[in-house]
């Protein structure tokens, strides 16, 4: 899930903005379930939360670098066309 690369305390944060009533279970594992413990979730809610609040870091798991290698890939296999 998309979710696991979001810092526990942030994801946390925005869960309980949207749904103050509700917390999850979750420890931040990367196999994890952000969302145990929680029914019908308003996952484009929390997500709004998170973009707004600034929380969305690339260092958990290395998503940056990640992110940083599939661009990279992605237009070393587009300059040939680039370049026609």
């Amino acid at each position: 899930m998309i979710e696991n690369h979001i810092a526990p305390d942030a994801f946390s944060r925005a869960i309980r903005a949207i749904h103050p009533s509700k917390a999850s279970s979750w420890k931040g594992g990367a196999w994890g379930d952000p969302f145990e413990g929680i029914d019908k979730v308003d996952k484009v809610a929390i997500a709004r939360e998170l973009t707004m609040s600034g929380k969305l870091g690339l260092d958990r798991f290395s998503v940056g670098k990640k992110v940083s290698e599939i661009a990279e890939m992605i237009k070393a296999a587009n300059s040939p066309i680039a370049a026609a």
